[in-house]
């Protein structure tokens, strides 16, 4: 077995996991906004749960559940950063994207996925 892959691949999930939940490589908070720290590891799980269900096939009402969720947490990201007075373009350019990307894929997504209501 090449041990590099290995090495790179822990490297990669560990990188991911410490972006997801904004910690650094210590499990320390990153963003001073008053949360506490495990609050970043739920939103993160849940931000990956919600990933996993949109690119799931059928799931018409979870996706549409999942679509809602990415969207509270991006704006809910974004207003935190703002009623902080943090108005860098760092912190508040990410959730603004994200928050179109996520609008953007619901609003675009095929019709076969829709729920249609009478």
């Amino acid at each position: 077995m090449d041990c590099h892959k290995f090495s790179s691949l822990r490297h990669v999930c560990k990188r991911l996991a410490t972006s997801v939940t904004h910690t650094n490589h210590n499990g320390v908070d990153e963003i001073p906004l008053g949360y506490p720290s495990y609050f970043f590891y739920i939103i993160g799980t849940w931000k990956i749960l919600a990933v996993i269900a949109i690119l799931l096939p059928g799931f018409k009402l979870l996706k549409e559940w999942a679509y809602a969720g990415l969207f509270f947490v991006m704006t809910g990201a974004l207003l935190s950063h703002l009623f902080i007075g943090d108005f860098a373009a760092k912190s508040i350019m990410g959730p603004i994207f994200q928050t179109v990307f996520i609008i953007s894929s619901w609003y675009f997504r095929p019709a076969d996925r829709k729920i249609v209501s009478f």
